[in-house]
């Protein structure tokens, strides 16, 4: 087995450190965190058109978002039972709770491999050189006895 040309990094970048590493992990999570919020935004706070299929004004109708809809009897009677019916069976809470759960556990494990990239980082920058540097000894020749 030749380990000829492999190496486990490019001779002028440094290695990864861990630290870097659960840092971009944190940050990968916490964005897709983001993407799940904002979904579930578009699911809780936007109109969006439904097919009522029903005897009398049938056809694609405008629902209002989730969030503001009025899904009550006055609401039912002013509107009709049939589009009520189909916004609400559009657009679901359940959809909405369901990403929003989603989110909190990647939101969570991101702040967590973030914290402790960035901690971790901080904690090796300020700790310095591990060693002490080491003591320059005096030379032993004497400074009259120098033959070759």
């Amino acid at each position: 087995m030749s380990s000829e040309g492999t190496t486990a990094h490019p001779v002028n970048s440094p290695p990864r450190s861990p630290d870097r590493r659960l840092r971009a992990w944190g940050l990968a999570l916490l964005s897709v965190a983001g993407v799940l919020w904002i979904w579930a935004a578009v699911l809780l706070l936007t109109p969006y058109h439904v097919t009522v299929v029903s005897v009398v004004g049938g056809g694609d109708r405008k629902c209002e978002a989730p969030l503001f809809a009025e899904v009550d009897e006055a609401a039912m009677a002013k509107k009709g039972t049939a589009l009520v019916t189909a916004c609400a069976a559009e657009r679901r809470w359940p959809t909405a709770v369901a990403v929003i759960g989603t989110s909190v556990p990647v939101s969570v494990f991101g702040a967590v491999l973030y914290t402790t990239g960035a901690l971790g980082r901080r904690l090796s920058d300020s700790a310095g050189p591990t060693r002490a540097p080491a003591r320059q000894l005096p030379d032993p020749t004497p400074q009259g006895d120098q033959h070759h």
